[in-house]
């Protein structure tokens, strides 16, 4: 065995070849450490059998209480329809503050145009922001159906700036 253990096989072909060896060795013949070490590999190799086998088992205990516990929570999803409302308003939270930067910067490098006039041209935003899109205007649809306004403030967003 210790032959075995030294030899250049890989970690595979030594175990082979141990467990060859085990299974022709007689245990009342050997040497008390020797006996020993043999039952050791026995005991580590049945142990990793009883631990691969309990883990097979927890899994399935695990997942047969989670469709237990999903049976009687029912159906809990939430709808695409919340979903798409929030990461549009997030988005349309996003492009009106860069387009409020956007804004101010231009603000303070034309002191001559009129606020008015600079919000109302395109050509000095990435992405323009209509008048009915900006965050005044949501804010005062909040209590109305919140989904349409925002729906049509993204339809606006996406006519205003085709490209």
């Amino acid at each position: 065995m210790e032959v075995v253990l030294r030899s250049n096989k890989s970690s595979y072909e030594k175990k082979i070849a141990l467990f060859n060896c085990l299974k022709d060795v007689e245990v009342d013949k050997l040497e008390p450490k020797k006996e020993q070490r043999i039952n050791c590999l026995l005991e580590g190799k049945l142990y990793g059998e009883l631990a691969k086998q309990k883990m097979k088992e927890y899994k399935k205990l695990m997942v047969e209480n989670f469709s237990n516990k999903n049976e009687q929570r029912g159906q809990v999803e939430v709808g695409n329809s919340y979903k798409d409302i929030a990461l549009s308003t997030f988005f349309l939270l996003a492009v009106n503050k860069k387009y409020e930067s956007k804004l101010e910067k231009e603000i303070q490098a034309n002191p001559s145009l009129p606020k008015k006039n600079i919000a109302e041209e395109k050509s000095f935003f990435t992405i323009w922001v209509p008048p009915e899109a900006r965050l005044e205007c949501l804010k005062q649809h909040l209590n109305n159906d919140f989904k349409y306004t925002v729906r049509d403030a993204l339809k606006l967003l996406e006519e205003t700036n085709p490209y």
